[in-house]
C-alpha cells in the first residue's frame, strides 16, 4: 500500500505528537508513534498512558493501513530528508515500511497498530453534550500565569499538578508548591461545575500545542469525564489522566489581614529584583530585602560578592516593614502578571505578600501569594 505526503506538514504533525512519545517505560510500543491512514487521511498518535495526543493530516493514499514505527527515529529520518514531498509503501505482510525522497530511501520495521492502546477519534465522550468551549489565547494565559508555581517535586504528590475549576460562566486555575501559590481565572461560556486536577508538565504540553496552532485555531474544546480531559485544539486532540485525590483548601492560604497596601510599577520592581538577584544569586534561598517605609520601597541583597540597595517609589498605605523573599518566586510572579501596575498586600513580615493587578480585564484576573522566608 502506498501513500505520499508533504515534508513540512509531516514534521509538525509529528513534533506535535511527540511530546506524548515514552522515554522510559516498560512498554516499549509506548516509544512508538500509530500511523493510521483512512483514505486520503493520516492520523498520528503518541501515548505514555498519562497524556495521549493524535493529530490528522492530510495525504494521498491507495488505501486503508495502521502500524506502530519507532518514534524518534522515524521524527530524526524525516527531518533529514532532501526534498519536500515523501512518498512511502506499506508491505502489511512484513511490516515493512519503505520511505523514500529523491534518491534516499529508508526501510524501516513495523508493528501492528492494534497493539497500540486505544485512539481518541471515536471517543464517546467526544459530542457538543458534553464539551466546554474556550479561547485559546485565554485558556493559555491562564496556563502562563499558574503552572509555573506548581511543584516540580514528585514526593509532593497532588502539588506536582494544577487545579482547573469550572463554575457558573468562569474558569479558575490554582497552583502551589508550598511556598508559593498561583491563582488566574476568566470568564467564560460554562454552565457545568466541576473541578479535575492535571498534572503540570501535561498542562504545559498543552500550552506549547496551542502556541503551535496559533492563527490556525481560535477555540479549544474540552470534554470532561471519568477523572479524564479530552481537549481538540484544530486537527489535534489530546487526553489527559487527571490526578486523583483532595487539593489543598487554596482560599485558606489565601486569608489574611490588609494592613499594608503598596500599589507599584511592575517593570520598576521587575527590574530592580533582576538587579539585585546578581548579587543575591549565589545566596541560599535567593534571600532579597523589601525596606517599605511611607512612599519607599528599598530592595536590598548582600552576599559576599558585594551588596545591592535601590529606591523605587511606591504608593504605600499601612505600617513599615522589613520582609525577606526568594527573589525567583517575587520574578516568577511578577513576569507571568502582565499588568502595567501591581497591587501587594501583606499582614505583616511573618505572612506572605499577594499580588493582584489594578486592572479589571475580562480575562487576566490573577492573584499570586508569595512567602517570606522567615517562614522557610
Amino acid at each position: 500500500m502506498k501513500f505520499s505526503c508533504n515534508k513540512t506538514t509531516l514534521l509538525k504533525s509529528l513534533n506535535m505528537v511527540l511530546k506524548a512519545v515514552s522515554i522510559r517505560t516498560p512498554l516499549p510500543i509506548l516509544k512508538g508513534i500509530l500511523l493510521e491512514i483512512n483514505q486520503d487521511k493520516l492520523k498520528i498518535s503518541a501515548s505514555d498512558l498519562n497524556i495521549t495526543i493524535e493529530n490528522t493530516i492530510k495525504i494521498s493514499s491507495e488505501g486503508n493501513a495502521s502500524m506502530v514505527i519507532a518514534g524518534r527515529t522515524f521524527i530524526d529520518i524525516i527531518k533529514k530528508l532532501p526534498g519536500n514531498d515523501i512518498s512511502f509503501e506499506y508491505n502489511e505482510s512484513n511490516g515493512n515500511l519503505s520511505i523514500k525522497s529523491i534518491n534516499v530511501v529508508f526501510n524501516l520495521t513495523t508493528i501492528s497498530g492494534n497493539e497500540f492502546p486505544k485512539t481518541l477519534t471515536d471517543n464517546e465522550y467526544l459530542n457538543e453534550d458534553n464539551s466546554i468551549t474556550i479561547a485559546s489565547e485565554v485558556l493559555n494565559d491562564l496556563i502562563k500565569k499558574t503552572s509555573f508555581s506548581a511543584s516540580i517535586e514528585e514526593s509532593r504528590g497532588i502539588l506536582t499538578g494544577v487545579l482547573v475549576e469550572f463554575y457558573n460562566e468562569g474558569i479558575r486555575m490554582v497552583a502551589i508548591d508550598g511556598l508559593r501559590l498561583a491563582m488566574s481565572e476568566a470568564k467564560i461560556n460554562n454552565k457545568i461545575n466541576e473541578s479535575i486536577i492535571i498534572p503540570a508538565k501535561n498542562i504545559n504540553d498543552i500550552s506549547k500545542l496551542i502556541v503551535e496552532n496559533a492563527g490556525e485555531v481560535d477555540i479549544v474544546k474540552l470534554y470532561i469525564f471519568e477523572n479524564k480531559v479530552i481537549l481538540k485544539i484544530g486537527m489535534t486532540l489530546i487526553l489527559v489522566r487527571c490526578m486523583e485525590g483532595e487539593y489543598i483548601p487554596y482560599n485558606q492560604l489565601l486569608k489574611q489581614e490588609d494592613n499594608i497596601k503598596l500599589i507599584v510599577n511592575r517593570e520598576n520592581i521587575l527590574e530592580s529584583i533582576e538587579r539585585a538577584a546578581l548579587i543575591s544569586r549565589e545566596r541560599k534561598h535567593n534571600r532579597i530585602k523589601l525596606n517599605i517605609e511611607k512612599n519607599n520601597m528599598r530592595v536590598i541583597a548582600k552576599s559576599d560578592e558585594g551588596e545591592y540597595k535601590e529606591d523605587i517609589y511606591v504608593d504605600s498605605e499601612g505600617e513599615n516593614i522589613d520582609i525577606d523573599f526568594n527573589f525567583k518566586y517575587m520574578l516568577d510572579a511578577l513576569k507571568a502578571a502582565d499588568t502595567e501596575n501591581i497591587l501587594m498586600k501583606m499582614e505583616g513580615s511573618e505572612a506572605g505578600a499577594v499580588i493582584t493587578s489594578l486592572e479589571k480585564e475580562e480575562y487576566n484576573r490573577f492573584k499570586y501569594l508569595v512567602l517570606p522566608l522567615k517562614l522557610i
